[in-house]
């Protein structure tokens, strides 16, 4: 069962969504998006998805306002054992090889498993702090730190993304 404050997030999703407000969802976030939104949340038959790790744009991506991504894939940090069911209502814009729910948009709402909001600097960061739970999993740190460079040529695309989906909660909360 979820925790009591995981719970309590959830609702608040669920009653942003009801009420037509915008909400933005990366990782965990994504995934108590998701649940809010009706879909299941659960552990991925695929295990542990970790490192810096390409996910690839569906078309309805392409043509999507805040996306709007010409590439066909963008490499994203990824830590997660986590996924969720398609979400009901929503628009499927990006899978990895592992696990096809990676990134949507259900109204003006965007959930985001990967770490979209990581560049390479920070995600090194991130697996200097978590060395010992990664190793603990049977995962190895130098081979995930060598990845960083491919994370390091799209952290531009990234800034970008990040950059449309900040002017279209501004823009959002300016048409309130």
């Amino acid at each position: 069962p979820p925790l009591d404050y995981l719970a309590a997030e959830r609702d608040l999703l669920a009653e942003r969504l009801r009420r037509g407000r915008p909400c933005l969802g990366i990782c965990l976030g994504s995934q108590l998006l998701a649940a809010a939104a009706g879909a299941s949340v659960h552990r991925g038959r695929a295990g542990l998805e970790l490192g810096s790790l390409p996910i690839r744009w569906t078309a309805a991506a392409r043509g999507d306002a805040v996306i709007g991504d010409d590439a066909p894939e963008l490499c994203v940090a990824q830590w997660h054992e986590d996924t969720f069911s398609p979400v009901p209502g929503a628009t499927l814009l990006a899978s990895s090889a592992r696990y096809e729910q990676q990134v949507f948009r259900l109204g003006a709402s965007y959930g985001f498993q990967a770490h979209v909001e990581l560049d390479a600097d920070g995600f090194a960061r991130w697996l200097d702090l978590g060395a010992a739970e990664i190793e603990a999993a049977g995962g190895d740190v130098e081979v995930l730190r060598a990845g960083l460079g491919v994370l390091r040529a799209d952290d531009g695309r990234r800034r970008a993304l990040l950059d449309r989906l900040a002017a279209h909660f501004v823009a959002a909360a300016r048409a309130r």
